[in-house]
């Protein structure tokens, strides 16, 4: 997608800047991205390259430290990490499409948080399989 905004009630009610990658298939870009559409939160996109196609532009080196992907900035504040992401949507946007997962202090029983978490540590190993044969076979 080359869209520059996505909103879903009106251009003013945007706080959310959503880097990610320009390619649209790192899976952690897809996950927040993912996120986002199913909440309705408005946004808007800056892309940025994978190393893979080549270096990061200095502004966003500057701007992330490492130059990680995905970020998201709410009102001025610069998130990294797709679950860190997740956790900052639902709780800023508490009105906004379902939550995405039981917090440690919900009534969630605690073998469903327990299995989310589990999920997590297990996609987290895949994820980095999967980038080691991609980009050091």
């Amino acid at each position: 997608s080359t869209a520059g905004k996505r909103h879903f009630i009106t251009e003013n009610d945007v706080r959310v800047t959503f880097y990610r990658d320009s390619a649209g298939w790192c899976p952690y870009c897809q996950k927040v991205w993912l996120v986002l559409e199913e909440k309705r939160i408005p946004y808007k996109v800056k892309t940025v390259p994978l190393n893979a196609y080549g270096d990061k532009p200095a502004w966003f080196t500057r701007l992330v430290d490492g130059g990680k992907l995905p970020v998201i900035e709410i009102d001025g504040m610069l998130v990294t990490e797709s679950f860190e992401i997740i956790k900052i949507l639902d709780k800023t946007f508490p009105d906004y499409g379902p939550k995405m997962f039981p917090a440690d202090d919900d009534d969630a029983p605690k073998n469903l948080i327990e299995r989310m978490k589990y999920l997590l540590r297990l996609e987290k190993e895949l994820q980095s399989a999967w980038f080691s044969l991609v980009f050091y076979p």
